[in-house]
């Protein structure tokens, strides 16, 4: 497997996203150019050890396992581990610790972001799986600023995951409790990656070229990762690369996503992940936010939202190709 990080090697790399991120999103986003790298919706360690009927949708490989990096959630060394070399035997590119997730729920049961609190039990997670798994899966960890705004408690908590074996990390500048709407601080990516030896990915708030383009110069990462901006524009990484068609069919696009998620996700799954979709994609859209918030929120089904966006586009043909 080729280095994931080279001197000559800027990665491109799809976020984990809850509901988004899954086999039919991550194909979509290859079929409009890809990126180098693409994460997993995060899996929950103890119920991916104990396996269940839904978990093979959760460890699909497309579009090629050398590409997908698996996304852990948990804070039991043990559960953590198994899973991980459950995951192993797929070949990822890597193997991810959500050390950044601020949901009530995950700091409950004190991981996510709650790992940040303790440093010595979030080495010894990143240990444990590095000294678990073949050299030639990676192992990272995604983190936020903490629970405050602190350059020196980061740099010496992400300093130990270094020591304890992770080969690159992820930084969004944001402390626990800070919402989307916060702007991170990339300044804080930047001084991580000047004290650190390995990778810092940049990941936050990086909506056009022009910002992806600030954050090289200016932070210098080691790679930089796209979350919401790619679910709006599924094109987005063929832009930052400057190979993005002149002209987007909108409708061929929602199509698209809603044929893959019917052949990569359960039934179960539809309804969800189409609406969260639809929460980003339709900003494209004239009049995207009625379709949103007054039709698909209130859709009783993946089917009736699919219904919606036929209809949509019917009346309103002006609006189906957007140019990039």
């Amino acid at each position: 497997m080729k280095p994931l990080f080279t001197p000559d090697n800027h990665p491109l790399i799809l976020a984990p996203m809850a509901d988004l991120t899954h086999a039919g999103f991550r194909l979509l986003i290859d079929h409009y150019g890809g990126c180098d790298l693409f994460y997993s919706e995060m899996i929950d360690a103890r119920l991916y050890r104990q396996g269940g009927p839904l978990e093979k949708y959760y460890d699909s490989v497309e579009p090629g396992s050398d590409k997908v990096i698996f996304q852990l959630i948990g804070a039991d060394r043990e559960d953590m581990t198994a899973s991980a070399l459950k995951l192993a035997r797929l070949n990822p590119a890597g193997i991810d610790i959500n050390m950044g997730c601020s949901a009530p729920h995950i700091i409950k049961v004190k991981a996510g972001c709650a790992l940040m609190r303790d440093r010595t039990k979030a080495a010894e997670l990143v240990k444990s799986l590095r000294d678990a798994l073949p050299p030639e899966i990676a192992v990272s960890a995604k983190l936020r600023l903490g629970e405050r705004e602190d350059g020196e408690a980061l740099i010496s908590f992400a300093s130990s995951l270094e020591q304890a074996g992770a080969d690159f990390l992820v930084l969004h500048p944001k402390t626990r409790k800070e919402k989307a709407a916060r702007i991170p601080r990339k300044e804080y990516i930047g001084l991580l990656q000047r004290e650190l030896n390995i990778p810092v990915v940049a990941n936050g708030h990086i909506n056009s070229p022009a910002e992806y383009k600030l954050c090289r110069e200016k932070q210098q990462p080691g790679g930089t990762m796209i979350g919401r901006q790619a679910t709006r524009q599924p094109w987005f990484f063929a832009l930052l690369k400057d190979q993005a068609p002149h002209q987007i069919d909108l409708e061929e696009c929602w199509d698209r996503f809603y044929e893959l998620l019917q052949l990569h996700q359960p039934p179960e799954f539809h309804k969800t992940r189409a609406r969260r979709f639809s929460l980003y994609f339709s900003e494209n859209l004239r009049f995207g936010y009625h379709l949103h918030a007054s039709k698909i929120a209130n859709a009783k089904s993946a089917e009736e939202m699919d219904q919606y966006y036929r209809e949509y586009f019917a009346q309103h043909r002006e609006e189906q190709n957007v140019i990039t």
